[in-house]
């Protein structure tokens, strides 16, 4: 039957000390929380709206390439998305996802960090447990050029207990990535993956770049275990690595004035989530 279906979700995490390569080291702790509505008319055509607020809280430990400044502190995102699902036959599904998001440095102006993002795919139903789709996004960027990015979708179930699959940004990578879930049993699932993450974000009018922009990029792996009901009530947990990591830092010009890679560094994080 038709139904509206609230949710909501917290989780906290944190990236251990990684050394930069240019001197210095940083770490990161990750607080999130997230809800919103999802209005299911069938098993396949749903549409629904999502709130998002992430605290990052950087530290950094005498970065010399820019007289030992911290290059940004703590950092707020604030997010709303509509993701759309519909099912116009048996085989094709449509999905498309619509968000604007705000990035930025505690102290910057909200509207300064205001970026738009829009996704369209579809997926074909190739088999019963095979899904291959494809899609494209179009997102907007903080004193940058309208960027364009493909979408691979897939979905398989390979066994009974076990799913291959692609997907967007999840509760442990904020970005696309690709996952390998077995499902244990009805309570426990455990799950292996990797993928992307590119963050960027305006800074206050303080620091190394007054005005500027930061940006964090890195390719994350993970483990994870799940335990509960996707119905009801669950607890996670999940951990990883870093992996082929940059920091770059932009002047209010657009100049980059600073931009270093950074050591692989591990990261582990929990949370939970209810859906009513």
């Amino acid at each position: 039957p038709s139904q509206w279906v609230p949710f909501a979700e917290a989780r906290i995490n944190h990236e251990f000390e990684a050394d930069i390569d240019s001197g210095g080291a940083f770490d990161v702790t990750r607080a999130q929380v997230q809800g919103g509505l999802n209005y299911a008319s069938s098993r396949r055509d749903s549409i629904g709206f999502g709130l998002r607020y992430d605290y990052n809280s950087y530290g950094f430990d005498n970065v010399p390439a820019i007289g030992a400044l911290h290059p940004w502190d703590d950092v707020e995102e604030f997010a709303f998305a509509v993701p759309y699902r519909w099912g116009p036959t048996e085989n094709w599904d449509v999905l498309v996802v619509a968000s604007v998001a705000s990035n930025v440095e505690e102290g910057a102006d909200f509207d300064d960090g205001v970026t738009g993002t829009l996704i369209a795919g579809a997926s074909y139903k190739v088999s019963g447990d095979l899904k291959l789709g494809a899609g494209l996004g179009v997102s907007s960027e903080i004193e940058d050029d309208v960027s364009f990015f493909p979408l691979l979708m897939i979905d398989w179930q390979m066994t009974q207990s076990l799913t291959l699959s692609t997907r967007g940004a999840s509760r442990v990578v904020d970005g696309p990535q690709a996952t390998l879930r077995w499902q244990a049993d009805d309570a426990w699932a455990l799950a292996l993956g990797a993928g992307y993450e590119s963050f960027r974000f305006r800074l206050d009018d303080s620091g190394a770049a007054p005005g500027g922009v930061g940006q964090e990029e890195a390719f994350p792996v993970f483990a994870s275990v799940t335990y509960g009901n996707p119905r009801a009530f669950e607890v996670f947990a999940f951990g990883g690595y870093k992996l082929g990591g940059e920091l770059t830092l932009e002047n209010a010009s657009g100049t980059t004035v600073y931009a270093s890679d950074y050591d692989e560094a591990p990261f582990v994080g929990a949370g939970l989530r209810y859906n009513w």
